[in-house]
């Protein structure tokens, strides 16, 4: 495809119409534009209802762009800026977010089955008025996202993969974080009185100066070894290391249940972690916690 064409002027004259089979004057329609679109400006644009599917967008800038009701399934949306689109109702099974900017993006009615999240920003209110399963849908896969100053407040957000995610000061108050991973979070000053984290793994996550009164740690696992794998010509062993637990210095944890909180060491090769009970004197040593008036250790 030739290249004149994305030039900005050209670009905003071809798609000005945006009808689903619209054919500009060069013969290529919008979908074919935009298939060679790498790096344009494309801010404010209507693209609302087109047919976007497989489409890579890389570097590109649809901040406030309308997206609504347009089939996006298994695009691909890399580095790109997303800022306060419109995506309701967008078909986005299957479609890809890396290292994209979401804030204030509007999802209500969108299909996310299968969507996955990666390094985005989902502050400034993208998560707000969304139901559970929607929202279960966008934190499903969303590792290293950006949630912080994101209300989730009483949300049903169980099971959700959240690895490497930023959720400082996020308000999590009453939200069921059953069986969620939650490795390496950073949850600092995070508002979790009540959540539910029972079952969800917590290893190498920060709760620093969090209020994390009444919350529910049952069976949690809150503490792990550092390994080292060794293979020697077929022969293959496991050192372990250094105790981590859940960083919990400055927490408030009065009433917080640790009832069954588990120490696990994963050995590799497919086995199943083998795990025991967690103490105080763990996550007082190693997790810096203030366990005054939690229970259960």
């Amino acid at each position: 495809m030739r290249r004149f064409i994305l030039a900005a002027a050209a670009l905003a004259g071809l798609l000005t119409p945006l009808a689903p089979v619209a054919v500009t004057a060069s013969g290529l329609t919008n979908r074919e534009i935009l298939m060679h679109c790498s790096g344009c400006d494309m801010a404010g644009m209507d693209l609302h209802g087109q047919d976007l599917s497989g489409i890579r967008f890389e570097g590109t800038n649809l901040r406030g762009a309308n997206l609504e009701g347009a089939n996006l399934r298994s695009a691909i949306f890399e580095g790109t800026n997303l800022d306060d689109s419109d995506m309701r109702r967008a078909d986005l099974r299957d479609a890809r977010f890396e290292g994209t900017s979401l804030r204030g993006t509007r999802f209500d009615g969108a299909q996310l089955d299968g969507a996955v999240f990666e390094g985005v920003n989902l502050s400034k209110g993208v998560l707000n008025g969304l139901s559970d399963g929607v929202a279960r849908s966008m934190l499903n896969r969303c590792e290293g996202c950006n949630l912080s100053n994101v209300s989730l407040a009483g949300h049903d957000l169980r099971g959700v993969r959240l690895e490497g995610a930023n959720m400082r000061d996020i308000d999590l108050h009453g939200a069921n974080l059953e069986g969620a991973q939650l490795e390496g979070v950073n949850l600092d000053d995070a508002h979790l009185q009540s959540t539910n984290f029972h079952n969800a793994e917590l290893l190498g996550s920060n709760l620093r100066n969090s209020d994390a009164r009444n919350a529910n740690f049952q069976n949690a696992v809150v503490c792990s070894d550092d390994t080292t794998t060794i293979n020697d010509h077929g022969a293959r062993s496991v050192i372990t290391g250094k105790t981590d637990c859940l960083g919990l210095e400055g927490t408030d944890l009065h009433g917080a249940n640790f009832t069954g909180a588990r120490h696990c060491v994963w050995l590799g090769n497919g086995t199943a972690p083998r795990c025991k009970p967690a103490t105080a004197q763990m996550l007082q040593e190693y997790g810096h916690a203030n366990l005054s008036g939690a229970i259960g250790l």
